[in-house]
């Protein structure tokens, strides 16, 4: 087991080259593994191109070795996955996860954790609009976001898009936040009886998002509503759609049966091994919660 003395941050941000095959070297794939005695966590990482030629998935945790700040405000996870169908995906996700990176670590001041991501995903958001007002324009640019603090055996967490953040308990994977993409709200109109369930399930639009970071004002945000408190063993997963549209919730759910360290290796090779033509970026953060009650 590692214990991290050093301020941790990954971001990947790598280009295939013209002559690859479009299958993941271990070059391409970044990872961490750190454990924060402080706050008994274990964070591991699964990061990979896919057959992409950008990376456009960023992830990253805050300094594990800064003493003074865990105590303080905790550990802060962030998953974005930068939106391919728009233009600068890869420097909207990096530059969102630095921008709240940095700002969490700049500002000591303990403060609710709840109230604190708040704060970073205005920061982050306003920053990442003022950047693409000046290159591509707001609006044409973008990225999910999933973030999460844990302190004191509690977490919280805020998302906007449609990746996925799940608690892992007991066997159960547990969704908890929900998607913004028109298929939310296709499924909506046809609960309500206002379109049919085929004509929600056919649409091709189904996949587009309705909220996220570089759209200017954000249209939804999810959050936690009151901080989840943690048992022993528990795992909060922070994954991009190049995880969770690859494998099944059975697979998932397979994998993470095993320790931090241990799952992410697991769905690192779950994916690969799907050897899907099309595959996606693939991102995922795995905290581990090793307390005790």
């Amino acid at each position: 087991m590692i214990i991290a003395t050093v301020a941790i941050m990954v971001i990947s941000q790598r280009r295939r080259k013209a002559t690859d095959t479009g299958k993941d070297d271990e070059n391409d794939m970044g990872s961490v593994f750190v454990w924060t005695p402080l706050i008994d966590v274990a964070a591991a990482s699964v990061h990979g191109l896919g057959r992409r030629k950008n990376q456009e998935d960023s992830f990253g945790l805050s300094p594990t070795g800064d003493e003074d700040l865990v105590r303080s405000k905790g550990l802060l996870a962030i998953v974005a996955d930068g939106m391919g169908g728009l233009d600068a995906g890869e420097e909207v996700s990096s530059g969102l996860v630095m921008s709240m990176l940095q700002n969490f670590k700049d500002d000591r001041r303990p403060v609710n954790p709840a109230a604190e991501l708040d704060r970073l995903l205005k920061i982050g958001n306003a920053n990442i609009n003022e950047l693409l007002k000046n290159t591509v324009g707001v609006g044409n640019g973008g990225s999910t976001l999933l973030a999460a603090i844990i302190r004191d055996g509690l977490l919280d967490w805020i998302s906007v898009g449609d990746s996925r953040i799940c608690l892992f308990r007991q066997g159960r994977l547990i969704d908890l936040n929900k998607k913004h993409n028109y298929g939310a709200e296709l499924d909506e109109l046809a609960r309500r009886g206002e379109i049919s369930a085929e004509t929600a399930r056919n649409d091709p639009r189904r996949a587009g998002l309705t909220s996220y970071v570089g759209m200017g004002d954000l249209k939804y945000v999810d959050r936690s509503i009151v901080p989840v408190s943690l048992m022993p063993g528990d795992k909060v997963v922070l994954m991009s759609d190049g995880i969770f549209n690859t494998l099944l919730d059975e697979e998932i759910i397979n994998e993470l049966s095993f320790t931090a360290e241990g799952a992410a290796s697991r769905l690192k090779n779950g994916v690969l091994a799907k050897n899907n033509p099309y595959q996606d970026n693939f991102t995922a953060l795995i905290l581990e919660y090793t307390g005790t009650v």
